[in-house]
């Protein structure tokens, strides 16, 4: 799951980097926008945005990663 606010500008980019690799490993990626989904942030501990939530403890921020190492991470979660 993809945490995004409308406010941030690295969100839109983010979805779109995260939304390719998920489109690659064949799988969903649900995406929540905080203004919308009031309270989502805190339920999953989301320290800021965006915010990938692959468990509960394992989210990762921004999309400072490259190609492979964002792949490793999304089929890693299948």
């Amino acid at each position: 799951m993809l945490i995004i606010s409308l406010k941030c500008g690295f969100c839109p980019p983010a979805k779109n980097f995260w939304s390719k690799i998920v489109d690659e490993a064949g799988v969903d990626l649900h995406v929540l926008i905080v203004e919308k989904e009031k309270g989502i942030d805190q339920l999953y501990g989301a320290g800021g945005f965006p915010c990938l939530v692959c468990g509960p403890e394992e989210k990762y921020y921004g999309m400072h990663f490259s190609h492979s190492e964002a792949k490793s991470i999304i089929t890693a979660k299948i």
